[in-house]
């Protein structure tokens, strides 16, 4: 079980939080993600919610190119298209390497969004929007 993890509801929206000052190699920071992934999704797949506030405070890198990997591949977690993630990371270099990552991901049909502040992704979860229905991209924030 991952200490670092801690996931709860927030009215309409699951809050993913993760907090980790131990620098990994890409492959470990991944492999952790991976699991993180399963636990969030299992979460919102237990109690029917399909928006999700992931927050990183974690001080280890992950590449773009593991960023492409993880994002590249969202099915896996058993998650619907029309579930809403907001992933907030404060770090501008992070936010850099996860962008190629959520490009890929809102390509392939998903509604991923990265925003620097819990605020802002929270505000984002909660708009109405017929992007799931209509099959539209979501726009892009940058």
């Amino acid at each position: 079980m991952d200490e670092n993890l801690s996931i709860r509801v927030l009215g309409d929206v699951v809050v993913a939080s993760i907090q980790d000052i131990q620098p990994t190699p890409d492959v470990n920071s991944l492999l952790e993600a991976n699991t993180r992934g399963h636990r969030i999704a299992e979460f919102c797949r237990d109690r029917g919610i399909r928006r999700i506030l992931y927050i990183r405070t974690i001080e280890n890198e992950m590449s773009s190119m593991a960023s492409h990997s993880f994002y590249d591949n969202l099915e896996r977690f058993g998650l619907e298209r029309s579930t809403r993630m907001a992933i907030v990371e404060r770090d501008g270099r992070m936010r850099r390497q996860m962008e190629i990552g959520i490009k890929v991901a809102n390509s392939k049909g998903w509604h991923v969004q990265l925003f620097a502040d819990p605020d802002s992704g929270l505000q984002w979860l909660r708009q109405e929007t017929g992007h799931a229905e209509s099959g539209e991209q979501p726009p892009e924030p940058f």
